[in-house]
């Protein structure tokens, strides 16, 4: 009796632990997941404050008047905040959600999506007309850069009130998952606290063009002009 209740015991043990090493192997495989996820953020960050920083440096170095504290303080003597042949760079977080067609881009239920930053630059041939490209990471695990973007910008200055509201359109290439060409559609609104230094918010909504499912994405970051 007492070898029949050993063996029952010794077994029951091998099937909590036979059933044990799969949930174990999840768990372990969940967390790497993350941890990739997590790493693939703080490189786009990485690499987007590194392109700022030097850019404000060079900015620095070539004209002796400029000095950080020119880039946060509120103009309210300048007349003209947004200017033609003006370059701009840009770094923002990104927060996309899959829409199965156009109309759903109006669903004000936006949870379940994925969160991620990204880096962008924008060139402005007069103080209306201008075009851009810009490109993102999301925490999905998948390759360092998700998407690159090019836009056509149409933005109203609104010196007075240091405003910009802007539309964007344009195209571009998916690289997460299979490769595919996109186009997309949207509107923005741009807050500077002078020439140099500003905010902005915008959405988009995002069409694949021959596979793969729609989605909207939100923009908000910082915006550098020069």
């Amino acid at each position: 009796m007492t070898l029949i209740a050993s063996s029952s015991r010794f077994s029951s043990r091998s099937r909590v632990n036979a059933n044990s090493c799969p949930m174990r192997k999840q768990e372990q495989i969940k967390t790497k997941g993350e941890s990739n996820q997590i790493m693939k953020i703080k490189n786009v960050l990485i690499v987007a404050a590194t392109v700022l920083l030097a850019a404000n440096t060079a900015k620095a170095e070539g004209d002796s008047s400029w000095n950080w504290n020119d880039r946060f303080a509120y103009d309210r003597e300048n007349k003209e905040i947004y200017r033609a042949n003006e370059l701009t760079l840009d770094l923002f977080g990104v927060y996309t959600k899959e829409r199965a067609k156009f109309n759903d881009t109006f669903d004000r239920d936006l949870r379940h999506g994925d969160f991620g930053g990204g880096l962008g630059a924008n060139y402005f041939f007069t103080r209306v007309v201008g075009i851009g490209a810009d490109t993102f990471a999301e925490d999905n695990g998948g390759g360092f850069f998700d998407a690159v973007n090019g836009s056509l910008i149409l933005r109203l200055p609104m010196d007075a009130a240091h405003l910009a509201p802007y539309a964007i359109g344009g195209g571009g290439r998916q690289l997460e998952g299979s490769d595919h060409w996109t186009a997309h559609a949207g509107v923005g609104l741009e807050f500077r606290l002078n020439q140099y230094t500003g905010i902005f918010i915008d959405g988009r909504h995002v069409f694949h063009i021959d596979k793969g499912t729609d989605y909207t994405m939100l923009r908000s970051g910082f915006r550098i002009a020069f």
